[in-house]
């Protein structure tokens, strides 16, 4: 705590600056003003001045705990034409910092809050791409150094809330919050998830290449053409509003809401939230061990709904458009056989459209059919063990796909500037990868190294991608320092 810091720090200063212990003996204690002549001046000074610099508690009921991660690295890109090394924070699981503080009302019910603020880097791994190695869309903005002129950035409040929670009826959460969903599909037992899970995000910032070099002109919230976009058709032009990259981080829920989550019983816990947006979602959760083995999963389920006229009044004169919505159900588990170190990951999704805004079409009609459902399946395994005595070292193998993520939207509105034309009726992309997270527990530290190769195919109704789309290397090598 840091009152307890600063009480600490005080009262050893007074110690031994005062030599309240002679020879062993505790002598009588007295203030330093106490003491007489100017023997005490300068320890008067050093006490003033570290109660000038310390950081303190509003408040003695609220306890207050600093915490946080740093997670850089550098990653090496490789399209088939162009080639870089970058310096990126993990999106896997970003640098941030947190505070968080406690109150007992009464033994059985306590409040209290978390405000968590990211450094809203632009060179994030699911930022940067061939043209923008800031990945703030820089060339676009005609800035070449991203904000503030030297890459420098942002910091973004991602979590704001408070809470009640009682022993026997579960804990209330409101504000800025993570809801029911939030990292349903990246249960990770066996210490991979800094690296590797269901969201791929390394990379994922990157234009498409054609097999002829040509590279998609699509950039940024409207760049349906990234590999990101192919998870879920992420923008559509500006025509995405909420829904935007909605189901292209499964993993990622958060929403100004509130939530409910119940107390654990026999390993099970469910939850559920409510959000901005007409949105809300519910989940079940299981951890346990059992005869050598760990156990642990998740599965929820998503709605969201949303005016698009939040986003353009494209309706019929007089009113915006309609309403669309989006569902998903998602879910993922992991196995850990202790003794042996052995592990398996696994997760899959399926996300479903409502209705269509004039952004999204099928065979060529605006505001046609649904969507196809998009869907997402990933699997990943490994080995861990303590094997040099500083820390488990993961070594694993990954594999995942999507399905469908723009297929019904228009080349112009999903991968323009790769030569081709008309409407997609198919796609898919997928990935597989290798790699080792070592940690060192002394300094709560985990140093990585991971490797994704991913491919995608796209079927329009007219002219075809020449040569297909190339596939895409990532070598992304860093460390998480957690304090």
């Amino acid at each position: 705590m840091i009152g307890g810091l600063w009480k600490s720090a005080s009262t050893a200063a007074l110690v031994a600056a005062a030599g309240l212990f002679v020879g062993g003996v505790a002598m009588p204690s007295a203030k330093a003003a106490d003491l007489g002549g100017d023997c005490c001046a300068d320890l008067e000074e050093r006490v003033a001045e570290l109660e000038a610099i310390t950081a303190r508690k509003g408040n003695r009921r609220m306890s207050l705990t600093v915490s946080g991660q740093v997670n850089r690295s550098v990653m090496y890109y490789n399209d088939g034409f162009d080639r870089r090394l970058l310096s990126v924070d993990n999106s896997n699981t970003n640098s941030r910092v947190q505070f968080t503080g406690s109150a007992r009302i009464n033994p059985a019910l306590s409040a209290g809050f978390m405000l968590q603020f990211d450094l809203n880097t632009c060179g994030r791994s699911h930022q940067v791409n061939q043209v923008d190695d800031e990945g703030c869309g820089a060339p676009i903005a005609g800035n070449p150094d991203g904000i503030g002129g030297a890459g420098d950035s942002l910091v973004g409040l991602t979590l704001a809330n408070w809470y009640l929670s009682h022993n026997q009826l579960g804990t209330l959460t409101v504000g800025r919050i993570n809801t029911a969903a939030a990292g349903a599909t990246t249960v990770d037992l066996g210490g991979i998830g800094v690296v590797a899970n269901s969201q791929p995000v390394s990379g994922f910032g990157m234009l498409l290449r054609s097999g002829a070099g040509g590279l998609s002109t699509l950039v940024g919230a409207a760049g349906a053409n990234t590999w990101g976009g192919l998870n879920c058709g992420a923008g559509q032009a500006g025509f995405g509003g909420v829904y935007q990259a909605d189901c292209g981080f499964s993993a990622l829920s958060r929403r100004d809401g509130v939530s409910y989550t119940t107390p654990t019983w026999q390993g099970f816990s469910v939850s559920a939230a409510w959000g901005e947006s007409n949105y809300w979602d519910a989940a079940l959760r299981y951890a346990g061990e059992a005869g050598g083995f760990r156990v642990a999963a998740a599965l929820a389920y998503r709605r969201l709904t949303d005016q698009e006229g939040d986003v353009q009044n494209v309706g019929p004169p007089g009113g915006p458009q309609k309403d669309t919505e989006r569902r998903s159900i998602q879910g993922s588990a992991s196995i850990l056989h202790v003794p042996s170190g052995l592990f398996v990951n696994g997760a899959a999704m399926r996300y479903s459209f409502e209705g269509a805004n004039i952004g999204e079409t099928i065979g060529g009609v605006a505001g046609g059919p649904n969507r196809p459902d998009v869907n997402m399946w990933y699997v990943a395994g490994g080995i861990t063990k303590n094997w040099f005595g500083i820390g488990n070292t993961a070594i694993y193998g990954e594999y995942g796909k999507y399905s469908d993520g723009i297929t019904g939207l228009e080349v112009a509105r999903s991968i323009a500037g790769l030569g081709a034309t008309g409407v997609v009726l198919d796609s898919e992309h997928s990935w597989w990868g290798l790699g080792i997270v070592q940690n060192i527990d002394a300094a709560a530290m985990e140093v990585y190294v991971g490797y994704r190769r991913y491919s995608a195919d796209v079927v329009t109704s007219g002219a075809q991608v020449p040569g297909g789309i190339e596939d895409l290397s990532v070598l992304q090598a860093g460390a998480r320092i957690q304090f």
